[in-house]
């Protein structure tokens, strides 16, 4: 009668890459006698940016809106509201990482309106980075089956399945300025990116 054991393994691998794109979080900070004076002047601001994002070489495929909100100026001395805060919030993704450039562009035109709400640096394609995560995750797995069964005293068979964990990009580079605009010669070192990829093996434990 066949032995129904099995061994149970789970393998971890990772895969580094240089990161090729970058996108930004700008904010742009309106604020006005009214409701609708600030919601004009933000957008009409917002649309200088994006223009000048354009001239960068910028696709406008990767200028995409992620919130637009109001909310009220109170002033602390008459504790009453005095003005009306409009604030555009877009990610600009730029080719590389050469951040600094559409920065040089857009800081005089923003003024103290802009904010520089994140920078994050990552890999524009990360399937071959995926695949060899994965493939050092089977060997990592495969590594620990035959550690475990050495130990054990047993011998292994074939594997019955091989289950994967799926893969996950992680250590992206960040940074973030609030309140402030980065001075546009600062340079961005892109570092590494990593692609984590898990599986889990099972396999025939002999009798």
């Amino acid at each position: 009668m066949a032995s129904d054991r099995e061994l149970v393994v789970t393998g971890e691998g990772s895969a580094l890459g240089t990161p090729d794109r970058c996108s930004i979080t700008l904010a742009l900070n309106v604020m006005a006698e009214t409701t609708a004076d600030a919601l004009d002047r933000a957008g009409a601001l917002t649309e200088q940016v994006i223009g000048l994002a354009l001239q960068q070489g910028v696709d406008r495929a990767n200028v995409q809106t992620l919130d637009i909100s109001l909310h009220d100026w109170l002033d602390k001395d008459s504790h009453k509201v005095t003005a009306r805060v409009a604030t555009y919030v877009l990610s600009i993704g730029v080719p590389g990482v050469k951040a600094g450039r559409l920065l040089a562009a857009v800081a005089p035109v923003g003024g103290e309106s802009l904010q520089i709400r994140g920078i994050r640096l990552s890999v524009d394609d990360p399937r071959q980075l995926a695949a060899e995560a994965r493939r050092k995750a089977v060997e990592d797995a495969l590594a620990k089956a035959h550690e475990l069964a050495d130990a054990a005293g047993v011998r292994l068979g074939r594997i019955t399945s091989i289950d994967d964990g799926g893969a996950l990009r992680s250590r992206s580079a960040r940074f973030e300025t609030r309140g402030a605009v980065a001075s546009a010669a600062t340079p961005l070192e892109p570092g590494t990116s990593a692609v984590t990829a898990h599986v889990t093996i099972t396999m025939k434990i002999k009798d």
